[in-house]
């Protein structure tokens, strides 16, 4: 008896609900694919963008000009910028030239009124005034003595100081603003006592959770604790502004909340949520809230990140797990429908969404090996819209590079792992309406899968299909088979077991179209 598996993009990947209580067409694991249009697609892969860097790079902004885009990366002593093609160091000058950060004082960068402002919770601000690769960076002018801030933000024409470290005494609770700032400018001053200016300070301790970030949402700052969220809002007058708490759920760690479409979406300690500004919602509860909780490295959770990769309307919450010093794995997350998926990452230090268009010099035709009526899209078309924001990662581990993600078919060069695996589905048969039936009762046997792939490069995927007596026993395979698309029909396979687990894999530079499948099943009786 066929038994036809549809939809299989509906679901995504769950791993909270056991595997033998999903829905058929749900995914219990899965690499470098997405799912969209109710199909498994493979993912594209990743080639190098911006030239060498000059240092290892542990960050990575974008500054974008009236007429060209500038990147800016921070090592642990110097900055460099680069346009592409040029890279030029850019440290402050004669007095204290290098930095004094290490890997867990995170860079981070704002803009305020045509100035690049850039800090790392140690070393003065440095402000990037007119922003050219010629122009070295300067400690941001006015700025408090003896005062380190963990982040710096821009909110209307102020900058906003969290978690601040005062001659040698720190008030992790502490947001502290400057003066109005002119366009063209930095503020003038950021004296709290002073009657005549608008610089103050508000601390946020009604909790013991330190202040880790903030972020515009409409009209107001967002700032994050550990462990709650409070808006400031500005009012004007003698208090300038007004800050009121608004969740009593903080973020993770720093670089952990991203803007889209007038929402927050924040990395908590437990789960990642969406919210509005007054109400939030999970967006892994039942999917993959219970892999998230623990994943980080406790020693590099500080340096996890989430970006959203526009193009996709992708979520993408990287990870260093256990052992890494910096993100291996990323959670994506597709913020049309929520499905989940994972995508392994060579330990990014930090990943950009920028405009950036790849052009010529990246995937080119004399490149690629599949045959010409088979590749994607039509002839001379862009595989990116000029001024979209693409995914860019910086890279230390092994060698310095940057990445372009979601560009050509390969990794670099070489193989890019794509799969899909459900396990342990207690599949019987189907019903007079043909939907799948699930009964771990009886004893089955899979002689046959007939799957709906379409490839669009490379020749062949590999398909294993494995059994299970028990839950607890571990899953024996058969396979891997491999399937021709367009030639083949099917594979034939002997496996035998109360529970069954499917898996569609390439390790190529192929990309492939999963729409459904149809294991054969044969009943072989009740035990």
């Amino acid at each position: 008896m066929l038994v036809p598996i549809a939809n299989v993009g509906q679901f995504g990947l769950n791993q909270d609900i056991p595997a033998h209580r999903l829905p058929p067409n749900a995914w219990t694991d899965a690499r470098g694919v997405r799912f969209y249009d109710n199909a498994v697609w493979k993912a594209n892969g990743q080639e190098a963008a911006l030239g060498t860097p000059t240092v290892d790079p542990y960050y990575l902004y974008h500054h974008l000009g009236p007429s060209s885009i500038f990147f800016v990366y921070p090592g642990l002593l110097h900055v460099y910028a680069t346009d592409g093609t040029t890279h030029t160091q850019i440290t402050r000058g004669a007095g204290s030239p290098t930095y004094g950060g290490a890997a867990d004082d995170i860079w981070q960068g704002t803009f305020l009124g045509g100035i690049e402002i850039f800090n790392n919770g140690i070393d003065i601000p440095q402000a990037w005034i007119n922003p050219a690769l010629g122009t070295d960076l300067v400690n941001l002018a006015n700025w408090p003595a003896s005062t380190t801030a963990r982040v710096i933000k821009s909110y209307k024409q102020y900058l906003v100081a969290l978690d601040l470290t005062q001659s040698g005494t720190h008030f992790p609770f502490l947001v502290k603003w400057s003066h109005v700032a002119d366009p063209g400018t930095v503020p003038s001053s950021w004296d709290e006592t002073s009657d005549i200016l608008d610089a103050g300070e508000y601390p946020l301790a009604e909790s013991g959770g330190f202040v880790i970030d903030g972020e515009i949402l409409q009209d107001a700052l967002l700032i994050y604790k550990e462990d709650q969220t409070w808006a400031m809002s500005y009012i004007g007058g003698r208090f300038i502004f007004n800050f009121k708490k608004r969740f009593d759920t903080g973020v993770v760690s720093p670089r952990c909340i991203v803007k889209y479409r007038a929402k927050h979406f924040v990395a908590t300690a437990e789960d990642i949520i969406v919210h509005d500004g007054f109400q939030q919602e999970s967006m892994l509860d039942d999917k993959m809230r219970r892999w998230y909780v623990g994943q980080a490295d406790p020693d590099a959770v500080k340096r996890q990140y989430m970006v959203l990769n526009e193009r996709e309307h992708e979520l993408w919450m990287c990870i260093p797990q256990a052992g890494k010093a910096h993100p291996n794995i990323a959670l994506i997350i597709n913020l049309q429908d929520r499905t989940c998926t994972l995508r392994d990452l060579d330990e990014a230090t930090f990943i950009v969404a920028a405009p950036f268009d790849p052009g010529a010099g990246q995937t080119t035709y004399d490149s690629q090996t599949q045959p010409f009526d088979s590749t994607p899209g039509k002839f001379g078309q862009r595989v990116s819209t000029p001024g979209a924001r693409r995914l860019i990662g910086a890279h230390r581990i092994t060698t310095p590079r940057f990445l372009l993600y979601d560009e050509g078919f390969d990794n670099e060069g070489s193989d890019f792992l794509g799969y899909v695996e459900r396990s342990s589905m207690p599949l019987s048969g189907v019903n007079r309406d043909g939907v799948p039936i699930m009964d771990a009762r009886f004893i089955k046997q899979v002689n046959e899968v007939w799957p709906e792939i379409t490839i669009q490069n490379g020749t062949t995927v590999d398909i294993s299909v494995g059994g299970q007596e028990r839950l607890k026993d571990p899953i024996v395979f058969q396979g891997p088979f491999t399937f021709t698309p367009g030639v083949d029909d099917k594979i034939d396979c002997d496996v035998v077991g109360r529970y069954l687990t499917f898996r569609f894999e390439t390790n190529d530079q192929s990309q492939w179209k999963l729409d459904s499948y149809a294991p054969n099943i044969e009943i072989l009786g009740q035990q």
